[in-house]
């Protein structure tokens, strides 16, 4: 029996990395997956910044889990569930139900018409590094609506006129 704060041998670190991706990729939870593997969440993040293949395979797994769930949110906003029917105290049928929230948020994700509208104002003046720290935001807050890294980009030229101007 090995000795938990004892190091792994390669075979047991493939057998942990395998039953953890496994168990992340169906689960999506790295707390199951060391559970699982019988590792520490500090040997997966060991692992992920010193295991290049390690972390490429958990990318691969978070996908896979990904993938599950968006395949799911369609199931149950598009194809609805069936939910069964009772009436007093015996199930007399089904009725099929959808998620309009769960749709709602799937419109929001496909389509830029259905997402929120994001409006920025600026008062004052603001200087370069502050409109490139914005930049890099709105492109990581909002990077599928090309509009708002326009605005900020009309911004920012405005700004760097008024600075030459000076």
């Amino acid at each position: 029996m090995r000795i938990s704060h004892e190091p792994l041998t390669s075979e047991e670190r493939a057998v942990a990395q395998e039953t953890f991706l496994n168990t992340y990729a169906t689960r999506g939870n790295a707390t199951a997956g060391c559970g699982a593997a019988g590792v520490g969440r500090t040997s997966i993040n060991r692992w992920l910044e010193r295991d290049e293949a390690f972390s490429t395979r958990y990318e691969q797994a978070k996908a896979k889990y990904c993938d599950r769930l968006r395949q799911e949110i369609d199931r149950r906003a598009v194809n609805g569930v069936l939910k069964p029917v009772y009436y007093q105290g015996e199930k007399v049928g089904t009725i099929r139900e959808y998620s309009d929230t769960l749709l709602i948020f799937q419109a929001k994700a496909k389509m830029p018409e259905y997402r929120e509208k994001v409006q920025v104002e600026q008062t004052g003046v603001w200087d370069m590094q502050t409109l490139v720290a914005l930049r890099q935001l709105i492109a990581q807050t909002f990077p599928n609506d090309p509009e708002a890294l326009k605005r900020l980009a009309d911004a920012m030229a405005k700004e760097k006129a008024g600075d030459q101007d000076t």
